[in-house]
C-alpha cells in the first residue's frame, strides 16, 4: 500500500509539471528551429550579398532571367520553397553563377538576411504570391528606393496594384506571351502548311520533356 501511495505521489508530480516541462522544451525546439532556418537562409559564405541579382521562385520565366544575368557574369540568387527543386537545380547548375537557395520569400527576415536592399535588382516570378510581392515592393521602396523591383502576374488588376505599391516594372506574362506569339506567327506564316509550327513545337516538346525528366515529381509544381 505504501508503494502504491508513493507511486501515486510521484505520478501526480509528473502530471503537475508535465505542461511546464513541455512548454520549456517546445520553446527550446522553436529556438533551435528558428536558428537553423536563419542559418539556412543566410546564404553561402562565398556568395557576396551586394550587387547580386535576386530571383524568386523557380519556373521557366525565372530560368530565362537567371540565365540572362549569369551569362553576363552576374551573381544570381534563385530562391524557392521546394527542396526538391533546389536539389535539382544544384545538380544541374552547380558550377554556374546561379546559386539556388531554400527560403521563405514572404518572410521579412529573409529580405534582410539576403540583402534585398543591396541587390542590383530583385525579381519575383512567383505564381499567386501577390501579397508577398506587394509587401516586398513597399519594403524596398522604403529601405532601398534605388533597387529595381520587378514582379510577374497575368492579371491587369494585379499589375496596377503592384505599380501602386512601388514595383519598377510588372512582367505581365500573358501580354508578353501574346507579343512573342505574334512574332512567331510572322515567322511561321511564310512556311508551307506541312512545315508551319512543326520545328517550334518539336523544340518546345523536347525542352519540356527534359525539364520533366530532371524535376521528377516536382515538375507538376512549376
Amino acid at each position: 500500500t505504501l508503494v502504491v501511495l508513493i507511486s501515486f505521489f510521484f505520478s501526480s508530480l509528473g502530471h503537475q509539471f508535465l505542461e511546464p516541462l513541455y512548454n520549456a522544451f517546445s520553446k527550446l525546439l522553436s529556438f533551435m528551429d528558428g536558428r537553423s532556418t536563419a542559418e539556412a537562409e543566410s546564404g553561402t559564405e562565398e556568395f557576396v550579398m551586394e550587387g547580386h541579382v535576386v530571383i524568386m521562385e523557380y519556373n521557366e520565366l525565372a530560368i530565362e532571367i537567371a540565365d540572362f544575368y549569369a551569362q553576363r557574369g552576374q551573381q544570381v540568387l534563385l530562391l524557392d520553397l521546394d527542396p526538391h527543386i533546389i536539389e535539382h537545380f544544384e545538380h544541374q547548375h552547380g558550377n554556374s553563377n546561379i546559386h539556388a537557395h531554400y527560403s521563405n520569400m514572404a518572410d521579412p527576415d529573409v529580405w534582410e538576411d539576403l540583402a534585398f536592399d543591396k541587390a542590383k535588382v530583385v525579381i519575383s516570378c512567383m505564381d499567386g504570391g501577390q501579397e508577398a510581392e506587394l509587401a516586398i515592393s513597399r519594403w524596398l521602396k522604403k529601405q532601398a528606393p534605388d533597387v529595381p523591383f520587378l514582379a510577374a502576374t497575368s492579371s491587369h488588376e494585379e499589375t496596377l496594384e503592384l505599380y501602386g505599391a512601388g514595383a519598377r516594372y510588372v512582367i505581365q506574362t500573358e501580354y508578353l506571351a501574346a507579343k512573342s506569339f505574334r512574332n512567331m506567327f510572322e515567322m511561321e506564316e511564310t512556311k508551307q502548311p506541312k512545315e508551319a509550327f512543326r520545328e517550334a513545337g518539336e523544340n518546345h516538346f523536347s525542352e519540356t520533356k527534359k525539364l520533366q525528366e530532371g524535376l521528377g515529381e516536382a515538375f507538376a509544381k512549376v
